[in-house]
């Protein structure tokens, strides 16, 4: 009777540890909460994931973004508005959907692949047409510049835009050459300007004075 009773205990004690222990994994299990995103620069630019100031405006997290290797093309806007972002990583396409949902002024859109933030103005989406043999196999510094001088004088709404100066014989001679197509958008030709490299970017700052001025920028691995 004795020895029942002891195993009767013995079975209810190592019962109850193992309800236990049960417990205790599943408790501990559901307090473990997401890892946050570790930041990636591999596959599609699109879902690499960066981690970047909480508020910022867009000309702000374009600098974030190149700082961090991704080349991102940006044309500013007069007016910007804060942008909130989670403190955690976020894919680019993330940052990039917060931003232009955030801040109204500002679309994105893949050109040749390449990701280029742009005020919402249809005059950038514009199909124009260049005369074939003022843009075919030039430096890219005289692309830049000459592009610039044409849209001033020939496309409704960029009349004010500066134009580069003429870049030296050496930088030219050391620049790759560009062809720009006979017919396209403007924001194609703006990217093609950018050539084969994928670390180029470009920026049409803000005016005046001078009104906006296309830049070209390589983005360096972080």
């Amino acid at each position: 009777m004795n020895r029942r009773r002891l195993r009767e205990r013995a079975g209810a004690v190592l019962g109850g540890l193992a309800w236990l222990a049960f417990a205790t994994v599943s408790h501990g299990r559901a307090e473990v909460s997401p890892a946050a995103p570790v930041e990636t620069r591999a596959g599609n630019v699109l879902t690499w994931v960066v981690t970047l100031p909480t508020t910022a405006v867009a000309s702000v997290l374009v600098r974030s973004l190149r700082d961090r290797g991704v080349p991102v093309n940006f044309i500013a806007f007069d007016r910007e508005r804060p942008v909130n972002l989670p403190s955690r990583g976020l894919s680019v396409a993330a940052v990039l959907e917060s931003l232009v949902r955030q801040d109204r002024a500002y679309g994105f859109v893949l050109v040749r692949g390449r990701i280029v933030i742009h005020p919402r103005d249809p005059k950038f989406f514009r199909l124009v047409t260049l005369p074939r043999e003022a843009f075919t196999g030039i430096p890219q510094p005289e692309a830049a510049r000459r592009y610039s001088l044409w849209l001033r004088g020939h496309v409704t709404g960029f009349a004010s835009w500066a134009v580069p100066p003429p870049a030296s014989t050496r930088e030219n001679a050391a620049a790759p050459s560009v062809t720009l197509s006979p017919r396209a958008t403007v924001l194609d030709h703006l990217v093609e300007i950018l050539g084969p490299d994928p670390s180029l970017t470009f920026t049409v700052s803000r005016g005046p004075p001078g009104g906006p001025r296309f830049g070209l920028e390589r983005v360096s691995s972080p």
